[in-house]
């Protein structure tokens, strides 16, 4: 097998996608290192924290803004519910 399988929407697999590093998402240096502080390593992890673990990262002067770190999943394509239910109206 050549590459790997693609989803519908030219992402790469969902399991590849939650298996990625939160570095190889867009996140800054400090960003990144603030959530491995906290454990945070893979997407998937990043998506089993709550919105308060995140609020509470974002807190702290070197932590991660929330806003970032959904700009950072948007590129591989997770959006927060919200969103996709005004995309989907419009």
């Amino acid at each position: 097998m050549i590459g790997s399988p693609r989803s519908k929407d030219g992402f790469p697999s969902l399991e590849e996608r939650l298996s990625m590093q939160v570095s190889d998402i867009g996140l800054s240096d400090d960003r990144t290192g603030q959530l491995n502080k906290s454990g945070i390593f893979t997407v998937r992890d990043l998506l089993d924290s709550t919105r308060e673990d995140l609020l509470l990262l974002s807190s702290s002067p070197e932590g991660a803004s929330i806003e970032d770190i959904y700009d950072g999943l948007r590129t591989i394509g997770f959006v927060r519910w919200r969103e996709y239910e005004v995309s989907t109206q419009s």
